[in-house]
């Protein structure tokens, strides 16, 4: 090539590659060919290789053979015959092309156009072409493929016009891809975090959203001033910024006290609902909007909701949780500031799980402040069984019969049996050693700790029941009872009642034997009958029955299949193993309540 030859401008340059002079025609970039007057070969790799060169509007001219080749960003054009060194390419701003086309008329539309914000789209202008006065617009090719709006960055346009094989025009349009929006900053964990004198402050970190797609969670700044050894209101600042040099600026406030107590707020009742959770409270605040925030720790989302007033700083609401999205979420009333709800409730009134619909929702109260769990529901057992009493609880005794004992066995081949039919069974105590599974404060009596495990993995399961036996001061009392839920309804308890229709039958003695299908009193200790699906409003007796129903929304029933201190009682129930023929009714009606075909033992 001859690289003394000048056929532009100084602001565009002739390019020689491999000291190549080759005829090249237009073709697509993936095709090789052969050209006929030379012995040269053009391929991809050799396009790519001028294009490396160009930029802008610039484009590169190569001569051999007595042909002229023409490449721009996108094509490549030949001038047959011999290049005429008085025919000039001129390089004008946004435009470059051959004069030997006249009387044209080619530029493009609104020569403003040039900035793009980045992800809001790129929106052709377009070109203008005419020729001796006619409209040829339409026959201009646009090639827009190398904009990229997701990105920041320069990117081009490419309008070619070729009237013929000799005779082509290219114009160039620059589009700058800019991000005048500052990233976006979501705090996980709660934006105000509350802790005692000395403990240690957990970082809970952050999520960084930017619209131009730039990875900026490593660039986030975080300044604490935070003093554990002395109470106050403390803040920790997170700072970051993108390439474009947009900055985003939070803040999460951390309260150091030297208690959880609090007089400002608490929560005074609650219940789960047919879609939700309901909660009634106070602030004692005049600045009180009747607000609630909720705020999802895990995504950094937050939403608003409206409080019903019921009198001067005291509130209500209900909250439908079945389309939420899964999370951790906190709770902050909404006065100037954000202040998070706080529970001085009892142990025994404070709601810990249930299903909700399609949603598994748990309470949590960690230093008395109000947490909730949203997650998709699942069943994660067929049958949960709660063998009553257990290690130093040694329940009803008469010499050699002890009710624990009793109840284990029982429950035992229970689970045997339901698995015989594939079922996933939890037994909570499968020894006499201890009460088995317990939870809940430490404070508590074990019998209600082993009522809120019953409640807790009651609330992911489809059948719950606790195996007891009975006793008396009347050494002549024969029989069973049923204990049910004071709440449930002859519907919520159908499948018991046919369990007891069927124990009647089977339970056939010398004499009448007593039974009972029936609910307790809390408070009066008085017996009241459910044989009819009657309703009651008062609290459940046992613990057993009366958390797991009433903070777990869990039916639980209580089965006492005879009188251990009646002897002949025990001899028809136990030593003639007559309790397995009342076993095999429960397992007949529950299995078949949730499908399952029953096999007899």
């Amino acid at each position: 090539m001859n690289n003394d030859r000048k056929y532009f401008d100084d602001d565009v340059e002739i390019i020689e590659i491999d000291d190549y002079d080759i005829e090249i025609i237009e073709v697509e970039d993936d095709i090789d060919f052969n050209l006929p007057s030379c012995e040269k070969k053009v391929d991809k790799g050799f396009l790519a290789k001028v294009r490396e060169k160009l930029s802008g509007h610039k484009f590169a001219i190569i001569t051999t053979c007595a042909v002229t080749l023409i490449v721009t960003l996108t094509s490549v054009f030949i001038l047959h015959g011999k290049f005429d060194k008085s025919v000039i390419l001129k390089s004008q701003p946004n435009v470059s092309y051959s004069t030997s086309i006249d009387n044209i008329d080619f530029k493009l539309n609104d020569l403003d156009y040039s900035n793009v914000l980045v992800n809001t789209g790129y929106e052709e202008k377009g070109a203008s072409l005419f020729i001796d006065g006619e409209d040829h617009s339409d026959e201009v090719v646009i090639d827009s493929s190398d904009v990229d709006v997701t990105r920041v960055g320069v990117y081009h346009v490419t309008y070619t016009y070729a009237s013929s094989m000799n005779q082509v025009k290219t114009l160039y349009r620059t589009i700058n891809v800019v991000d005048n929006d500052a990233p976006v900053i979501k705090l996980l964990g709660s934006n105000v975090y509350t802790m005692l004198v000395n403990e240690d402050y957990n970082e809970a970190g952050v999520l960084v959203f930017d619209n131009s797609n730039e990875e900026l969670l490593e660039n986030v700044v975080i300044e604490n001033n935070v003093d554990v050894t002395t109470p106050g209101v403390y803040s920790v600042k997170y700072s970051v910024s993108d390439n474009s040099g947009n900055q985003s600026v939070v803040y999460r406030t951390v309260i150091v006290k030297y208690s959880y107590s609090s007089n400002s707020n608490s929560v005074l009742s609650n219940h789960f609902t047919d879609n939700g959770i309901f909660l009634s409270g106070m602030v004692n605040v005049g600045n009180f909007k009747y607000q609630m925030m909720l705020k999802n720790k895990d995504t950094g989302n937050e939403s608003i909701i409206d409080l019903t007033s019921t009198g001067y700083n005291y509130y209500q609401f209900g909250l439908d949780v079945t389309n939420m999205e899964n999370g951790n979420y906190d709770f902050y009333l909404v006065t100037d500031s954000l202040e998070p709800l706080v529970s001085n409730m009892t142990t025994f009134n404070r709601i810990v799980r249930s299903r909700i619909g399609d949603k598994l929702i748990t309470m949590s109260y960690d230093k008395n402040f109000v947490n909730m769990k949203v997650e998709d529901f699942s069943y994660l057992y067929d049958v949960v069984i709660d063998p009553g009493h257990g290690g130093a609880e040694y329940g009803a005794v008469n010499g050699r019969y002890y009710e624990k004992s009793i109840n284990l066995e029982q429950s035992f081949y229970e689970k045997q049996r339901y698995e015989a039919h594939g079922l996933r069974v939890l037994m909570l105590r499968d020894t006499d050693d201890n009460y088995g599974i317990v939870m809940g404060d430490e404070g508590m009596e074990p019998v209600d700790r082993k009522a809120f495990a019953v409640g807790y993995y009651g609330a992911v399961s489809k059948i719950v029941y606790s195996n007891h036996h009975n006793s008396s001061g009347n050494t002549s009392s024969a029989g069973w009872e049923i204990l049910t839920p004071a709440s449930a309804s002859y519907d919520d308890l159908a499948v018991e009642h046919k369990i007891a229709d069927d124990w009647s039958n089977l339970y056939i003695r010398s004499y009448d034997p007593y039974y009972r299908f029936y609910t307790k009193d809390y408070e009066t200790g008085t017996a009241s009958n459910k044989m009819n699906g009657e309703i009651y409003g008062f609290e459940d007796y046992y613990s057993v029955i009366r958390i797991p129903n009433k903070l777990f929304n869990v039916k639980n029933v209580l089965y006492e299949g005879a009188y251990i201190n009646n002897n002949s009682d025990m001899y028809w129930y136990y030593n003639s193993e007559n309790w397995k023929k009342l076993s095999e009714v429960k397992i007949k009606h529950y299995v078949e309540s949730i499908g399952v075909k029953y096999i007899e033992p």
